[in-house]
């Protein structure tokens, strides 16, 4: 088992009661010093990428009028622009329902979702701080080096429970043992794509020691390193794996989800401030979020396969075929939580802290409570 049409986007008002509504900007450049080396660097994070050099971010967007919406009793203020922030260009499968059924959903609200793009998860997390983006993800282990040092984020939500990436290898390999002292290929050193191989080897040779580890940024070119002969096993994308199987590069060799429980992968992430002066709106926001995954769960693969390949960011072009097939296997797997209840419960984020720690991309566990602000999702 295995893993666009351009649109106008609205920029922020200048008006009084626009600015009432922008999202909280906090922190000077000042707060950011530092901030590469507590997360082990610029271009470590993301899940992965391509090769393109998309570091912007930008300013533009957050805030404006908006729409509004009915929060139980209360009207509650919408922006006009959500700006998300992500550690790569290239989009897992585990955004799918962001760029889907939650846009969807939100710009019937009158809200226009509008990605920004920044270096690893250094980046994304710069990006919350100095007020560039209005909503972020992060991993276990950025999430707890940031913390660590100081950065006033917090988990609200997962994002997801399940790995996005999958171990491909050369045709003749048939057996773990054939990888054993071999030096294989992820794609940065604290990246999910690193996770997914370290904990393979560890599972199935006993000890992530047992191979060597090199680093290529981006799934389409860790295939064409497959291809080229260059190393016996990566880990990629599902879609980049499915294809690479599709067209005779690689075989898909192991899915770490058949070995694991769900946990907290990926999880929306917030800065203190706005989740206390911003409750309401941020309240909408995740509620619509639950909604569009149960949306996935309930939706017709090949459409929404296409929906993502026409959305305002990059969804890698391997194929509507390809995506849809990626798609029921993200839905088998259960890669998005189907309930609120379920979530960041602390089972599941000392699961992905402990892998985390086992595969040295942490050094210890903190206490949970200083990662996690549960409110949303009560």
């Amino acid at each position: 088992m295995v893993e666009r049409p351009d649109r106008v986007q609205r920029t922020a008002g200048g008006t009084d009661a626009s600015k009432r509504r922008r999202f909280l900007k906090v922190a000077g450049g000042g707060a950011l010093v530092g901030l590469a080396g507590c997360l082990g660097g610029g271009g470590g994070g993301g899940d992965d990428t391509d090769t393109e050099d998309d570091n912007g971010g930008g300013g533009g967007g957050g805030g404006g009028g908006g729409g509004t919406t009915d929060g139980g009793d209360d009207s509650v203020e919408m922006p006009d622009t959500l700006r998300i922030g992500h550690p790569s260009p290239a989009r897992p499968v585990y955004n799918l329902p962001t760029y889907t059924t939650f846009l969807s959903r939100m710009e019937d609200r009158g809200v226009t979702i509008e990605p920004q793009t920044f270096s690893g998860f250094t980046g994304v997390v710069a990006g919350m701080v100095s007020g560039e983006v209005d909503l972020a993800y992060t991993t276990p282990p950025s999430l707890v080096n940031a913390t660590s040092q100081g950065f006033p984020i917090r988990s609200v939500m997962e994002l997801s429970q399940r790995f996005s990436q999958q171990v491909i290898v050369q045709e003749e390999v048939d057996d773990w043992e054939q990888l054993r002292g071999e030096t294989l290929v992820a794609h940065s050193p604290q990246s999910f794509s690193a996770l997914v191989l370290k904990t393979a080897v560890r599972q199935n040779l006993g000890s992530a020691d047992e191979v060597n580890y090199r680093y290529i940024i981006g799934t389409p070119n860790r295939i064409a390193a497959m291809q080229s002969g260059d190393t016996l096993a990566t880990t990629v994308f599902t879609s980049g794996a499915i294809s690479a199987q599709n067209r005779g590069i690689a075989k898909i060799f192991y899915n770490l989800n058949d070995d694991t429980d769900p946990m907290t992968l990926a999880q929306w992430t917030l800065l203190e401030d706005q989740i206390n002066e911003q409750e309401e709106m941020y309240q909408v926001v995740f509620d619509e979020m639950q909604a569009a995954y149960n949306d996935v769960y309930s939706g017709d693969s090949a459409e929404l396969a296409d929906s993502a390949l026409n959305s305002p960011t990059n969804f890698p072009d391997f194929g509507a075929d390809v995506w849809a097939e990626t798609i029921d296997i993200a839905k088998e797997d259960e890669m998005f939580p189907r309930e609120k209840s379920s979530q960041l419960t602390e089972a599941k984020i000392q699961l992905g802290l402990q892998l985390s720690q086992q595969t040295e991309l942490i050094s210890e566990i903190p206490d949970t409570s200083t990662l996690v602000d549960r409110r949303f999702l009560e």
